[in-house]
């Protein structure tokens, strides 16, 4: 399996999880809280209980959340631990599993050489560059790269 910049410094079977539970009484407070949480790729494995892989720099991530939950009163933790068992470890690998976002994209990257030809250059183009978009967006997340990130990556040539 291919390792990224991003994920080389992932202790093999070591999560984060982040226990929170969010407030309620601030509507704006919780979607801040939760598009954090999305934008740093954490797995929900239930209300309030977030999944990252553990390192350095997702730990340091998690802190300025950590605090700004808190500081709105809400209960907060981030706990470091470990897979107790292999079969655990590849659950929470397959709740990071974005084989099925790679698989759209490469569909959408072939349908654009189907219409090679036949629709304008320009508009093949836009598709083509917001597909590039979308694998950055992807593979930003991917902490766990296989063989599908390199065939979309190879498909957008």
């Amino acid at each position: 399996m291919a390792k990224t910049k991003s994920d080389s410094s992932t202790p093999p079977g070591r999560w984060l999880f982040c226990i929170a539970s969010l407030p309620t009484s601030d509507p704006e407070a919780r979607m801040h809280a939760l598009r954090t949480l999305e934008a740093l790729g954490a797995a929900a494995l239930r209300d309030g209980v977030y999944l990252l892989p553990d390192s350095r720099a997702r730990r340091h991530a998690l802190k300025p959340l950590a605090d700004y939950i808190a500081k709105g009163g809400a209960m907060v933790h981030v706990v470091e631990a470990e897979a107790s068992s292999a079969a655990q470890e590849a659950a929470f690998r397959r709740l990071f599993d974005r084989a099925a976002r790679y698989a759209e994209l490469i569909k959408v990257i072939e349908s654009l050489r189907i219409g090679f030809g036949v629709s304008e250059p320009g508009d093949i183009a836009r598709v083509l560059n917001k597909q590039r978009r979308e694998f950055d967006s992807i593979s930003a997340l991917d902490f766990f790269p296989d063989e599908m990130r390199d065939r979309a990556a190879k498909a957008l040539g």
